[in-house]
């Protein structure tokens, strides 16, 4: 086959209470929306990586938020200069000498959904994704203070994640805690005592909240789960699949790096463009990007008998309990009434050696 040039990137009620706060707890889980794999082809030109920058010009503008922040903050909680997306930004030591984040953010609008954004952090966890009515059916709404929140309580073997959706009328605001499993339980009460202090202009966001839940309605949920054939590239190793996922691989390189690989089809058109790209923005660390910066993020990738989208994201900060970046290499297809999404996320360097047994597998596919 004559190879065209390819893109240029790849791209849940228990009931507890704290001082003031009644929370209705729930076992979270998740839809992801990121799927994504890293393309190279024959006689490909250069992959272009983009690490967006703080520049106010290219941030999702935001209609003037009834949102007011808490005037007092838990102790421990040590406030840092917000930068980018984020509006606050707390960290909180813990005695191994690590320290947790707390990060403050809002998007305009849903932002997606109470799905894919749960999702989205139970991605970032390595947990299995959730269908769209399971995320609906596990996660009600919860009443903290005179606000309805959803509230994502998420653990894998070492990390948590502790994260709060607040829906009001034009926004969603975003709060999470996330750290060592041991250290983030220890927070749990100063969080939702955190939570409780929010206040909102206008007033009770019932109806907000209702919008959030239902989501995108391009989120369309498909009938069955497809399968797929493909290829696997050598030093793959496969995994248990989850309830969405149709492939699925871990990859183990030099000096314990590690990345993931996962396959996971969508109905529909899988969300739109935009909130995709700024939800693995976020994931990434990285500002939001506007409508107008798409056709230069996402390119088109010929693979096999398909032309795929991809896009290719590096953190601009590392972990803090690694002091490894991360790389995110998605590839989107909408095919036959489905899109679907083939992701890499992990070490940075182990992602970008992985790049030619990505497109490989891409070309390998067969839907």
């Amino acid at each position: 086959m004559a190879c065209a040039s390819p893109a240029s990137a790849l791209r849940r009620p228990n009931s507890y209470s704290t001082a003031s706060v009644q929370v209705h707890r729930t076992t979270l889980h998740v839809l992801v929306i990121g799927a994504t794999v890293l393309l190279v082809g024959c006689k490909r030109e250069p992959i272009r990586v983009y690490t967006v920058d703080s520049d106010p010009e290219i941030k999702t503008p935001s209609a003037v938020s009834t949102v007011s922040l808490p005037d007092e903050i838990p102790d421990g909680w040590q406030a840092e200069p917000p930068t980018g997306v984020r509006k606050a930004s707390f960290k909180i030591p813990v005695d191994d000498g690590d320290r947790l984040d707390v990060s403050v953010i809002s998007f305009p609008g849903t932002a997606g959904g109470l799905a894919p954004n749960v999702n989205r952090w139970r991605d970032e966890l390595g947990l299995d994704l959730l269908s769209p009515a399971n995320v609906a059916a596990d996660y009600p709404e919860t009443e903290i203070g005179e606000l309805t929140y959803y509230i994502a309580d998420l653990k894998s073997e070492e990390r948590a994640t502790l994260g709060a959706m607040l829906p009001v009328d034009t926004e969603t605001w975003f709060v999470k805690l996330s750290g060592a499993v041991a250290e983030v339980e220890a927070q749990r009460d100063a969080f939702f005592d955190y939570l409780s202090k929010f206040q909102s202009e206008s007033g009770a966001n019932a109806d907000p909240a209702k919008r959030f839940a239902a989501g995108d309605p391009e989120m369309a949920e498909p009938p069955d789960k497809p399968t797929l054939e493909y290829e696997t590239p050598e030093g793959w190793e496969a995994k248990e699949l989850g309830m969405m996922r149709v492939a699925s691989f871990t990859i183990t390189g030099e000096n314990d790096r590690e990345a993931e690989v996962a396959v996971i089809p969508l109905g529909g058109s899988g969300g739109n463009d935009l909130g995709n790209v700024n939800q693995w923005h976020t994931q990434m660390g990285l500002d939001p990007v506007t409508e107008d910066q798409l056709p230069e993020l996402l390119q088109d990738l010929p693979a096999g008998e398909h032309l795929f989208k991809t896009i290719e994201l590096a953190a601009k900060a590392p972990l803090p309990d690694t002091n490894r970046k991360r790389r995110l290499l998605v590839a989107f297809l909408r095919h036959e009434g489905r899109t679907w999404f083939f992701k890499l996320i992990g070490d940075d360097e182990l992602v970008s050696e992985q790049k030619d047994a990505f497109l490989k597998f891409l070309e390998s596919a067969k839907f």
